[in-house]
């Protein structure tokens, strides 16, 4: 079970964190999304996922999306307090690679994907991760969200149990081609874009595809 946490969504990008669920679905890893909005004005991933289950056929083996008040009300109600407050708290760092499979059986043959936007994040995201001997994917994300960034390679850090795996160096040097992905954050333009991706009609983004093959690697490490 591949685990996504998506809980900044989509400002000025398209929200692609689903085509990077189905990505990993078609490649046969079970995946289990869960979020909660905490702030207006950005694109969520259940805004987008409406439009586009419309759009692909219904499969058993689809991701599945949990709202974070059917995993933890409690927990919930934290993240909703940045609506009243303005401010992110630490609940905010806790769901980004909070396991619902912990202490499951399942929980040794998961995978978290966590991201994060402040390079200080990333060494204490490490550290946990490590403290709990845990399998996930580690990486700079987009707009907070776990998704490569279509744009440019980030930096890959993979952990097997606890235990560091580097898989890819960020990408060096002036981009020389962009990807053609919506010019909008609108969750229909989004739909349609990933389910084109998945039909074939358009490529699937260097840097994502370089993400799934980095899942799929961990995912065979740690027998997922």
């Amino acid at each position: 079970m591949v685990v996504i946490p998506s809980y900044n969504g989509a400002r000025k990008l398209p929200l692609l964190t689903p085509l990077l669920a189905w990505l990993l679905a078609r490649e046969g890893l079970q995946v289990l999304m869960h979020g909660h909005p905490t702030e207006d004005g950005r694109v969520t991933v259940p805004q987008v996922l409406e439009p586009l289950q419309a759009l692909l056929p219904v499969r058993n083996d689809d991701p599945v999306w949990l709202d974070t008040v059917t995993l933890s009300p409690g927990l919930a109600r934290i993240l909703d307090a940045r609506r009243r407050m303005g401010l992110r708290n630490s609940a905010h760092s806790l769901v980004k690679l909070m396991n619902p499979l912990q202490d499951t059986p399942q929980q040794a043959r998961s995978l978290v994907i966590g991201s994060y936007t402040h390079p200080e994040y990333a060494v204490s995201m490490a550290d946990t991760i490590a403290l709990m001997q845990g399998n996930a994917l580690l990486l700079r994300g987009t707009e907070g969200e776990v998704v490569a960034d279509a744009r440019r390679l980030r930096q890959l850090d993979g952990y097997v149990r606890g235990e560091p795996v580097r898989l890819a160096d960020a990408q060096a040097g002036s981009l020389t081609e962009l990807p053609q992905i919506p010019e909008t954050t609108d969750p229909v333009a989004t739909a349609r874009y990933i389910a084109d991706v998945l039909a074939g009609k358009r490529p699937v983004p260097g840097p994502i595809a370089r993400q799934v093959e980095a899942v799929q690697t961990l995912a065979a490490q740690a027998g997922a």
